[in-house]
């Protein structure tokens, strides 16, 4: 039991309410405790998780008094009530075995939720393929931590979980962890093991759908970012010349390391901003624009998304990514493949872009779908893959 829960609650209100959304809120806390040496480990972990409970809440949190939010958004967003029960009534603790869904229903008999409680607001803008009430209510929980298994090193990773006896869950071919861990004490990272979403994990499925080759194929990752992609591409396909650019240098540098400790190299690494008129050198048996979005399927994992995003955003970067798509699907030769991927759930960044490929270009839709990451506490991911005629 949390002998301070309520000097945590205090605590997290006081950062709560100085935030203001200009950048992530794990930078913002990280930062916060540096210049707040008097939090101890348990009191970083504590006021954390009360912060974190009260953006789950979504748009409903700024609606009520914010200790209120704070003790409610505990109570819906957190398995062991016993640790933070000094801070709502007696009652409450005799549902301590209800689910996350029972609890919901509990608060709303007490009219203590209203009957319309969502964490996940923008229902008009995300796709029909998603389940809204499911995706909505999984922002309630904390997502797992993903990894990946490179070729040739399951049996010696599969072995090191057993001796360590680290409690972990296997879904499908991926690696999940409830708690916090150490990767790095399982096996070498990027070198036998990847940290990298369930669902993100999944894009192979569409980089199968590509015939295999006995010729290498050249391939660019033009948006690559940490280059989570471009080793996934690498360990799907084998046989590849790589080819990655991003907009910042920082990542570019990062991405090279990474991949250098992955054994994979590079052709060409180039800072490059897509979003502008490029002319192409190289034509490309497969490109992948895993395009900047709103991100709103990886809102699990920054909830303070669902409390101060804003719909206008959504418009925004659709017109990116179409900027994106209109200066980099002419670099994929004849024959050749065009895979569009993003992190969002909703429908313009998706299925209308998707729609644009296929009327604007000379590209034939393979196959679309969403990687919904919500039943297995994953993000929720989006991606289509084309051929060129």
């Amino acid at each position: 039991m949390y002998k301070y829960a309520s000097s945590y609650c205090n605590s997290a209100k006081i950062i709560i309410e100085s935030y203001s959304f200009s950048i992530p809120f794990s930078h913002f806390l990280k930062q916060f405790f540096k210049e707040n040496k008097k939090f101890g480990g348990k009191d970083r972990k504590a006021v954390t998780q009360a912060c974190y409970a009260y953006f789950r809440l979504g748009p409903f949190a700024k609606t009520i008094n914010i200790d209120k939010a704070i003790i409610c958004g505990l109570y819906l967003t957190i398995e062991n009530l016993t640790q933070w029960q000094l801070i709502w009534p007696s009652e409450w603790m005799v549902k301590e075995q209800f689910s996350f869904s029972e609890r919901i229903s509990y608060l709303q008999n007490i009219q203590f939720l209203p009957k319309d409680f969502s964490p996940f607001v923008f229902d008009q803008e995300v796709s029909k393929q998603i389940d809204f009430a499911d995706f909505s209510q999984s922002h309630l929980t904390q997502p797992y931590s993903f990894i990946r298994i490179r070729p040739g090193f399951e049996k010696r990773v599969s072995a090191k979980l057993e001796e360590l006896n680290i409690n972990h869950i296997k879904i499908d071919n991926a690696i999940a962890f409830a708690d916090s861990i150490d990767v790095e004490n399982i096996a070498k990272l990027n070198r036998e093991i990847v940290v990298q979403d369930y669902s993100s994990q999944q894009i192979a499925q569409l980089l199968a759908l590509i015939p295999v080759s006995n010729a290498n194929r050249k391939v660019w990752d033009c948006c690559a970012a940490s280059g989570g992609k471009s080793i996934l591409a690498v360990d799907t396909l084998s046989k590849i010349y790589l080819q990655v650019s991003d907009l910042r240098p920082t990542i570019l540098h990062n991405l090279k390391t990474r991949l250098a400790v992955a054994q994979i190299p590079l052709q060409k690494v180039e800072v490059k901003d897509v979003s502008k008129p490029i002319q192409h050198n190289d034509l490309f048996d497969l490109v992948i624009a895993d395009v900047p979005c709103t991100g709103s399927g990886t809102w699990g994992r920054t909830p303070e998304n669902l409390v101060y995003f804003q719909e206008k955003e959504i418009a925004v970067f659709q017109q990116l990514q179409q900027k994106i798509i209109r200066n980099t699907i002419s670099a994929v030769k004849k024959g050749g493949y065009y895979l569009y991927c993003t992190c969002s759930v909703f429908e313009k960044e998706n299925e209308a872009n998707v729609e644009l490929i296929g009327q604007k270009f000379n590209l034939t839709l393979v196959s679309q779908r969403y990687f919904k990451g919500y039943a297995q506490r994953a993000d929720t991911l989006f991606g289509a893959l084309f051929i060129k005629n």
